[in-house]
């Protein structure tokens, strides 16, 4: 037993500044003194190049019967968000605006406001587009018929002749809760409609489009999930499968080419993959890096995956990643992808989770991959109190912008938070886990010998390890020692152990925390 015990539980220490990424709190949402009203919304943000913040929101009107009636608000910020420097709200007080509400600045200086609006009784919720200009005037405003629910966010990218392409899934009939094909607006500078495309028509199975790109010659990229159906379970019901796409368009509306990746026609009711993108940007070589996540999820048997794909100009794939999150997450994806100054990449994600009889709740996840996709660093931990589950992204919204420098700022439930990357850190303890003994996700895991996991202590104490197999039966357990508040990693080496899930647990005086881990050979 000893000896097991001395191969399986080693521990060394590790401070902060040895990790690639490491955070602090900018601003805490009831300490902003500018805000509005508790019901309006903050959804979308971006730095300025004067170093400001620009921001997007929805301002409440009234609830009337089951709409809730709201504006657009537009402002902008100083890069502490001690002051608002601009703010002005948009649109009529008879209009029903959707969560969502995104913001970019145009190629001549102004800004476009882009979302989903409805006006009651009509069915179906509409794209609309609304331009300001640099001193907050409003311009124009266009809406794009459109039949899908609200939940379904629409996608607006500006092209080289100062246009702009208007993307959202769409539906023959507003009772329809999702999206059967990809409706596709080409407007002018003003937001007049030069051609519109209805894409997916015919197709057995819907598409949902989560993210836009321009490419050169001002063709569109459009990724997202496709919904498929396969095997029936044991009951009769078919399955649902999410396969993640990618399509490119020329400036015409002419396919280039479709391409689906994960293909899972030869899935089994046990073997339940589903797919999607949900971000997508250009690399320094001209390749495209498409981000989301994988669910393997069938009755009690769950895994879940951040999910990376590096493609060829011709849609092939250069490298597939997944990386595996031991917790018990429900949905997990990367919302939103960054490539920094030295090309490797950033995500932000989320995992939904989900607990019986309680509201589910998401949790955070930043990770940082090199230029290959393997992960190099990940940051997670739990948000005191639970994130409701309406992490930022939902609904097009922004997760995270980039500030320069290899400088991020990112949103928790309503906080922000300053990312940094490749800077020497000793004191900054992270916000997310203050005061919580947390155990992070073990990496790699599954494994085939070694894996580690790292861990916070928020005070300096004795930590004690142990190792279970399923059936509750100690393997080894070992006193880790007194030891300081801060990062720790925990190095487990199973070479002399079967094939099989194990549970590592880890105690302290702060309370005691642990993980599943499965060891193949």
């Amino acid at each position: 037993m000893r000896k097991i015990l001395l191969t399986i539980l080693t521990v060394s220490l590790c401070v902060a500044n040895a990790f690639a990424m490491r955070f602090e709190l900018l601003k805490r949402w009831q300490d902003i003194e500018w805000r509005a009203q508790p019901q309006d919304r903050l959804v979308d943000y971006m730095r300025l190049p004067d170093g400001n913040l620009l921001l997007a929101g929805t301002s409440y009107v009234r609830q009337e019967r089951q709409y809730e009636y709201r504006r657009w608000w537009l402002g902008i910020s100083d890069p502490a968000m001690d002051t608002l420097l601009f703010s002005r709200v948009y649109g009529r007080d008879d209009r029903v605006i959707a969560p969502q509400a995104n913001i970019r600045v145009t190629s001549d200086g102004g800004y476009l406001l882009y979302g989903k609006i409805n006006r009651p009784p009509r069915p179906g919720f509409q794209n609309a587009m609304l331009k300001v200009a640099s001193n907050g005037d409003s311009l124009w405003y266009r809406e794009y018929p459109s039949y899908c629910v609200y939940l379904v966010p629409c996608f607006v990218s500006e092209t080289s002749d100062g246009g702009f392409y208007v993307v959202s899934g769409d539906a023959d009939t507003a009772l329809f809760e999702g999206a059967d094909f990809i409706q596709i607006y080409k407007t002018d500078s003003l937001g007049e409609v030069e051609w519109e495309k209805q894409w997916g028509i015919g197709f057995e199975h819907p598409l949902h489009p989560y993210s836009t790109l321009v490419l050169e010659n001002d063709d569109l990229l459009i990724s997202g999930t496709d919904w498929t159906f396969g095997a029936p379970y044991e009951n009769g019901d078919r399955v649902r499968v999410h396969k993640g796409f990618a399509l490119r368009l020329d400036s015409n509306s002419e396919e280039i080419w479709f391409v689906t990746y994960r293909d899972t026609s030869d899935y089994s009711p046990q073997n339940n993959p589903n797919g999607w993108f949900s971000d997508s940007i250009i690399m320094s070589d001209s390749s495209l890096i498409l981000g989301g996540g994988i669910d393997y999820s069938y009755r009690d048997r769950g895994e879940h995956r951040l999910w990376l794909v590096s493609l060829a100009d011709d849609g092939s794939v250069i490298w597939d990643q997944s990386h595996i999150l031991s917790h018990p997450f429900g949905t997990t994806a990367v919302r939103n992808i960054f490539k920094t100054q030295n090309g490797s990449i950033l995500g932000f994600a989320s995992s939904t989770i989900y607990r019986e009889g309680s509201p589910s709740y998401s949790l955070p996840i930043i990770a940082l991959y090199d230029s290959v996709g393997e992960q190099l660093d990940t940051i997670t931990g739990m948000h005191d109190p639970p994130i409701p589950d309406e992490f930022p992204g939902s609904y097009g919204g922004r997760t995270a912008c980039d500030f320069g420098n290899d400088e991020f700022l990112f949103r928790l439930d309503r906080d922000f938070y300053k990312l940094y990357l490749n800077q020497e850190v000793s004191s900054v303890k992270p916000v997310m886990v203050a005061n919580d003994f947390f155990l992070y996700p073990a990496y790699p895991n599954p494994f085939n010998s070694q894996t580690q996991m790292r861990y916070y202590l928020p005070d300096a104490g004795r930590v004690t390890g142990a190792f279970f197999d399923l059936s509750g039966r100690e393997i080894a357990r070992q006193t880790l020692g007194e030891q300081a508040s801060g990062y720790h990693v925990l190095h487990l080496d199973g070479s002399g152990l079967a094939s099989g899930a194990y549970i590592i647990r880890l105690n302290c005086s702060e309370g005691v925390t642990e993980q599943k881990v499965i060891l193949t050979r």
